[in-house]
Parts: structure tokens; C-alpha cells; sequence
């Protein structure tokens, strides 16, 4: 069938009209591949939670106190059941810990009073029998004498300045008495610095102190002797107080008899 001549043009009209509507269309936006960013949620405190402080672990130092329960031990009948009249029976277990921290000075110690009697007729006296831990130990116990070492040497506190944070505890410590102690402990512990100072020296490895400040008293002498004075500065100061003093301290506690009351 041939179609007429105007069906043929209206034909062609169409579809140039089609081309040109094809054209015009705007393409679909393609849907984001970014991903949707979450709302953050405010952190809900939780009082159950360790939230990053020290563990009971970690006050290995400290006195450790068992609280006991009243009543109950380790294989008694549990208090439930027999209730139920159930033959169930109670074991151990750790049920909570507890951390309480109190403050003291470098120094502290225990005053004994002794309460005698005196007669009112004859004046004669009756002193309590001082046990023989208390009556032979010395007035400063050797672990007070490394703590002082300790905040003198280690931590850089004068003696005045000790003496002061003493008066604050209301437990007298003159600078003065503290340099005699000191004395005393040097006399000790001199043997183990010049033994440490021996195995210092017949080390491969030694680290120095690089402060950059300049030591005035020192000026213009040899590069070699600022380096041997820092040697030196580094085993007197590290080895000694962190070690010394350290060992010396668990080997007073160890050694200082409990008291007996």
C-alpha cells in the first residue's frame, strides 16, 4: 500500500519532532554513593564502668584488708535453701573491691605513752614493761632515713623544704637532723655505690644526661671531662636513688620488726 504524500511529510514532521523532545529531556539524577554520616550518640555515663582509672591490681603497694562476711563461710549452708529446705552450700568468691587513699608526710611514726604509777605515800614508781621490738628500735626507722633520701635526692626537695611540709603534719624534722641522718646512711650504702660505680665502668652501654643548660663551673674545660662529669652525675644520681635507695627501703621494710601491741 503506498500512503499519499502529505501522510508521508506528516510522518517525517513526527519524528523530527520526537528527535527534538528526546533531546530536551534532562538526564535522572543517579542516586549518591556517598555514605549517610550517622548521628552521633552522647556517651551515657555509666557508673558500673572502669572508665579508664587504676585497677585493684594496681595499688600493689598498698595494706590489703579482707572484710570478712559475719556469719557465713566457705561450705556452710546457704541461708536461701535452707529456707527452700534445699541442701545447697556457699563458696567463695571476690564480691567487690574497695580503694581508699589517705594523704601523709615523707616521715610519720607512732608515739608510745607509757602509764606508769606512783604511790602518794612513798613515792615509789611502777613503769609498764616497753616491749622488745619497740624498746630496741631506733627513733628514725631506716625506711623514715630513705624516704628522706628519697625526697632530697630524688625528688630535689632541701631539707629546709621537707622540714617545713613536716611542721604542716605537726611531726618535727629539723634540716639539720636530716643531714646527721643522711651522714649515717652514706657511711652504709657507700660500698654498693662504688661497687655499682665498677659495674657502671666495665659496661658496654652508657646513657648520659643531654640537659642543654651549661654547667657555669665547668666553663672552658674540656669537651672530654663534661662528659665524664655527666657519667658520673648520671651513676650517682639514677643508680643510687632509684636502685640504692630502692633495695635499701624493701630491705628495711622486710627487717623492721611489727609492733607487738
Amino acid at each position: 500500500m503506498i500512503n499519499p504524500p502529505n501522510a508521508q511529510a506528516s510522518q517525517g514532521a513526527d519524528a523530527v519532532n520526537d528527535e527534538n523532545s528526546q533531546d530536551n529531556i534532562l538526564p535522572l539524577e543517579q542516586p549518591s554513593l556517598k555514605p549517610v554520616p550517622k548521628e552521633k550518640k552522647k556517651p551515657v555515663w555509666s557508673p558500673n564502668a572502669n572508665h579508664g582509672r587504676y585497677g585493684f591490681d594496681d595499688y600493689a603497694g598498698l595494706e590489703t584488708i579482707v572484710i570478712k562476711h559475719p556469719h557465713l563461710q566457705a561450705g556452710d549452708a546457704c541461708p536461701s535453701c535452707k529456707e527452700a529446705k534445699q541442701s545447697g552450700k556457699v563458696y567463695a568468691y571476690e564480691a567487690g573491691n574497695l580503694i581508699r587513699l589517705v594523704g601523709q608526710p615523707l616521715v610519720t611514726g607512732i608515739r608510745y605513752q607509757l602509764a606508769g604509777f606512783r604511790c602518794h605515800l612513798c613515792s615509789d614508781t611502777y613503769k609498764p614493761e616497753v616491749p622488745t621490738a619497740i624498746k630496741d628500735a631506733p627513733k628514725y626507722a631506716p625506711s623514715a632515713v630513705s624516704n628522706i633520701a628519697i625526697g632530697h635526692y630524688y625528688l630535689g626537695l632541701p631539707f629546709h623544704r621537707i622540714e617545713k611540709l613536716q611542721a604542716n603534719y605537726n611531726i618535727p624534722l629539723p634540716d639539720a637532723t636530716q643531714y646527721d641522718e643522711m651522714a649515717k646512711l652514706t657511711k652504709k650504702v657507700s660500698p654498693v655505690v662504688n661497687y655499682l660505680e665498677t659495674l657502671s665502668a666495665n659496661s658496654h652501654l652508657l646513657y648520659y644526661d643531654d640537659t642543654p643548660q651549661k654547667i657555669l663551673g665547668l666553663k672552658g674545660k674540656p669537651r672530654l671531662l663534661l662528659v665524664r662529669m655527666a657519667l658520673i652525675g648520671f651513676i650517682y644520681f639514677t643508680q643510687v636513688t632509684t636502685v640504692v635507695v630502692k633495695r635499701f627501703q624493701n630491705y628495711c621494710s622486710d627487717a623492721q620488726p611489727k609492733s607487738p601491741l
